[in-house]
């Protein structure tokens, strides 16, 4: 057998305990799998990926000894020195690397924030663009159940938004957005939940999460494919998830249009804004207001009014720790758009009924001197 043959053999052979390697890693991922304490240093898979790449260097030495091999004997032919056609190789691989794209330090910071603190821009080759904040800038895909496809599918919601947006296919991918939004939304209500973490650091999850929500919401063309509900003159719209036990807030975010597109605001802080409401509101002068609210009870009374002028979503007013006074079950606080009242109530016959002798509060419409005032019956 010659020496060029035996080399092919060579790789060909060193592949062979790599492929029996994977398979005992695969059988002994379901045996411990319910055993993660037995793997700690190497949870939740990490184990599994080392093995792998361990795997994967023994396979590429070998057939980078076979590559060389072959090298050198076309170099021969064209009398060519074996080691200057080696460094002319890692030169080349060198100015590869050199000129290769890499995220600088404003994008870095953008992609770890809320929705709503920076411009964000319409990009047109989605699939490059979360490829580079999944492998360069270490954003990461959270799904609860990662094992069923979850995520998956969230790449899938990728790959369907990039068709849509480049004219690959005809609709908008509804389903496949929200669907990936949901599980995220989700994961991220869990761990929040059991975790406690400091809602002001955006994770890794989170990265991903709000870039994909903001760049599904400015190439919607409805407002309904990527809200939950929204004001009567169907200009902005809330985007609401609960946390992991249903009756607390995870995130609220006001979604409204613009020239560019719809575009996303967090609404409040993490954990703590539960929106169920939002009112389309005009001043004497004729400004337009968003009241995004919240006045079921008194524990949950948020009141955010923004302001738009045509072209930015401005904050004006913030309402909330307000001192309702507790009359036992029934009750409820109702916002009447028309006085721009909120008031206690109480249910008779399918209406609600203002309770005499109960706090009042009122809104008060004048742009950046908006406010919420205590009044008297």
């Amino acid at each position: 057998m010659s020496i060029k043959r035996a080399i092919l053999v060579f790789g060909l052979i060193a592949t062979l305990p790599f492929l029996v390697l994977c398979g005992m890693v695969l059988f002994a991922a379901c045996v411990v799998d319910a055993y993660d304490s037995f793997l700690y240093p190497f949870h939740e898979g990490m184990w599994r990926e080392l093995v792998l790449l361990i795997g994967c260097i023994v396979v590429c030495v070998s057939w980078m000894t076979t590559l060389i091999y072959l090298l050198g004997k076309q170099l021969q032919k064209r009398k060519m020195n074996l080691t200057k056609g080696l460094i002319s190789i890692v030169v080349l691989f060198l100015v590869g690397c050199a000129t290769d794209e890499s995220v600088d330090s404003d994008t870095s910071k953008i992609i770890w924030t809320y929705p709503g603190i920076y411009e964000v821009e319409s990009i047109t080759n989605i699939q490059a663009y979360f490829d580079s904040l999944y492998h360069k800038c270490g954003a990461d895909i959270w799904t609860h159940n990662p094992e069923v496809g979850e995520s998956i599918e969230v790449w899938n919601a990728v790959r369907e938004l990039h068709r849509f947006v480049n004219h690959q296919r005809k609709y908008y991918p509804v389903d496949e957005v929200n669907k990936a939004i949901g599980n995220m939304a989700f994961e991220q209500g869990y761990c929040f939940s059991h975790s406690g973490d400091d809602p002001d650091i955006v994770n890794s999850g989170e990265s991903f999460l709000f870039r994909f929500i903001e760049q599904a919401a400015i190439h919607s063309p409805k407002l309904d494919f990527i809200t939950s509900f929204h004001a009567e003159d169907n200009q902005a719209g809330i985007l609401y998830f609960p946390e992991w036990c249903s009756i607390n807030p995870l995130y609220s975010f006001l979604v409204y249009n613009t020239k560019q597109g719809y575009k996303v605001l967090t609404i409040g802080s993490k954990g703590d804004v539960k929106i169920n409401k939002i009112f389309h509101l005009l001043d004497k002068r004729g400004r337009i207001y968003y009241l995004c609210s919240n006045n079921d009870d008194s524990i949950y009374f948020r009141q955010y009014l923004y302001g738009w002028d045509g072209e930015q979503m401005t904050l004006l007013c913030e309402a909330y720790n307000v001192s309702w006074d507790r009359y036992g079950d029934g009750y409820k606080i109702v916002f009447n758009p028309q006085t721009l009242e909120w008031k206690y109530c109480l249910p008779k016959n399918g209406i609600y009924q203002i309770v005499e002798g109960t706090n009042t509060y009122q809104l008060i419409l004048d742009w950046e001197d908006s406010k919420v005032v205590k009044t008297s019956i």
